[in-house]
């Protein structure tokens, strides 16, 4: 909780949120990544990997359905 009082913007914030109960998943230990997370010169990209190249990641797009 301590961490996210370092993060400025709503968006980024709610994209670090945990959807699960603590221990569900991978836990970092770390207490750099929020200041890294919010460089300018630091994207958060949320979407599924599809593929992995030596020098880049192929990324999924997400569609979304008209009503």
């Amino acid at each position: 909780e301590i961490f996210f009082r370092q993060v400025k913007d709503p968006e980024l914030l709610q994209k670090l949120s945990p959807t699960s109960d603590f221990g569900c998943k991978r836990i970092l230990v770390s207490n750099d990544r929020y200041s890294t997370l919010q460089q300018p010169n630091v994207t958060l990209v949320t979407n599924r990997i599809r593929q992995m190249k030596p020098h880049s990641l192929l990324l999924m797009i997400r569609h979304r359905s008209r009503p």
